[in-house]
């Protein structure tokens, strides 16, 4: 591994250890999370995840990796990057919570991983003006939460290139589709890094899916509270009002009984 080459474990390292007290944490890693629910003969067997990465934190990343110097950020560049990530977030259990009821799902280790150096409009962050609008007309939040501190309106959103991390999470035993209670979501309880799911595509069925299987996302009741609580803490610091619980959903799968 070069000396340049940042993973974001080792940002989260860095940043917990010059930590102040837990109540005043907020995020210094933001990412929209897109995914994919897969199955096999009518079970679940694992996820696919995308994480889209802030513009900040993607352009300290990729800092010395464009080794050939042609401008681009290829993914056999990135492969190693990938690889820091991949090994160091398996102490984090990859911010991964899946359960079925009350029952704790574990992940075996990830596979068929890559890191892209990717377009994307709107990437997540605090400095992302520009976000699309969602399928009601709104806003996106980033756009809101500037909006609220600058008294600016944002306009028409551009491409820009960051990190995506995708990588597939194999679950140690397979669900059945019709099992009540099937739930998950990616989050950080310590709210240092910042996720949230990227609007449809934050929940998707694979391909295979059984007949009148759906995915919701929403937010569980029992987090909300606290959650509560941290985005005040947040918006406080950053000297704007707080506008509401909006990170740590979690994706409920649902399917028809055969």
């Amino acid at each position: 591994m070069t000396s340049r080459t940042i993973g974001l474990i080792t940002v989260i390292a860095g940043l917990l250890g010059t930590a102040a007290a837990p109540a005043k944490a907020h995020p210094h890693v933001w990412i929209s999370v897109e995914s994919t629910v897969l199955y096999d003969k009518g079970a679940v067997t694992g996820l696919r995840l995308r994480w889209v990465f802030d513009e900040f934190y993607s352009n300290m990343a990729i800092d010395g990796l464009d080794t050939n110097s042609d401008g681009i950020y290829s993914r056999a560049e990135l492969a190693e990057l990938a690889k820091v990530n991949i090994d160091g977030l398996a102490q984090m259990a990859y911010y991964t919570h899946a359960k079925l009821a009350e029952q704790r799902l574990e992940f075996d280790a990830p596979a068929d991983y890559l890191l892209d150096h990717a377009a994307v409009r709107g990437p997540p962050g605090p400095g992302s003006l520009l976000e699309p609008q969602s399928q009601t007309g709104e806003s996106g939040f980033w756009a809101r939460l500037v909006g609220r501190l600058t008294g600016s309106t944002a306009e028409k959103a551009v491409d820009t290139k960051v990190l995506a991390l995708e990588f597939t999470l194999p679950l140690k035993q397979p669900v059945l589709a019709e099992a009540e209670g099937f739930e998950y979501g990616v989050y950080d309880p310590d709210f240092w890094i910042w996720f949230d799911m990227a609007g449809p595509r934050g929940a998707q069925l694979g391909p295979t899916a059984p007949q009148g299987c759906a995915a919701v996302i929403g937010l569980p009741k029992k987090d909300a509270a606290e959650l509560q609580q941290l985005n005040e803490a947040f918006f406080g610091q950053m000297g704007g009002s707080q506008l509401g619980a909006g990170v740590a959903k979690s994706v409920s799968v649902r399917c028809p009984k055969s």
